[in-house]
């Protein structure tokens, strides 16, 4: 994981010839602050417009969150993640019916490295992946899944995940938040480039990490 660690997603053009198509609409509820829990709702109801790019747009940023809101009586996270304490770097991962998909863990000794720990078999990953900052002082970080790169990178509350292809940054996720500290934040993927369960592990990290 070193030589990733080194890479500067900056030296690789973004490939705007490739368009972006989300097929999944989340809203994690509670996913900053002191909080013990976070629920992953799914929005994918809701219709993303043709023609996205970095940054995602306010106004449907804004529609997700009313959608979840005006569904909320019936609306049931499909995923749920939990920590034992509110000042726990530990988080378990589970799907809706209580089934531990991974295991999220960091720790004060190895500040700005996150690891995600798959149950043996998991279809969601064959390994588990460790994320890091790129370098100190950096907004970005990077973790490998199947020997791809893939960047998360933010600006005050709004950013996007990249996966580098052919030497090229093709944008597979957008996410955003009304302001860089609330708790609730939206996020829209390309699942046929990363797997969910893998996309939403890394983004918890991304969020709250201590460096």
């Amino acid at each position: 994981m070193g030589f990733f660690k080194g890479l500067d997603p900056t030296k690789f053009p973004i490939d705007t010839s490739v368009s972006f198509h989300p097929d999944k609409i989340f809203l994690l509820q509670s996913a900053l602050g002191l909080n013990t829990e976070t629920r992953v709702i799914d929005c994918s109801e809701t219709e993303a417009p043709d023609g996205l790019a970095y940054p995602l747009p306010e106004d449907f940023r804004a529609q997700v969150e009313a959608f979840a809101q005006k569904n909320k009586d019936k609306a049931r996270p499909v995923y749920v993640l939990k920590r034992k304490a509110w000042y726990s770097m530990d988080l378990a991962f589970a799907d809706q019916d209580g089934n531990r998909l991974a295991s999220l863990s960091g720790s004060l000794f190895k500040l700005g490295t996150r690891t995600v720990t798959f149950p043996e078999g998991s279809p969601h990953s064959a390994h588990d992946i460790e994320s890091q900052l790129i370098a100190p002082g950096r907004s970005e970080e990077v973790f490998v899944k199947d020997s791809n790169p893939f960047f998360w990178d933010m600006v005050e509350s709004k950013g996007a995940l990249y996966k580098l292809v052919d030497e090229k940054r093709v944008l597979i996720a957008l996410f955003a938040a009304k302001h860089g500290y609330t708790k609730d934040w939206v996020l829209l993927l390309n699942s046929a480039e990363l797997d969910e369960v893998v996309a939403i592990a890394t983004f918890m990290m991304f969020l709250n990490r201590v460096d």
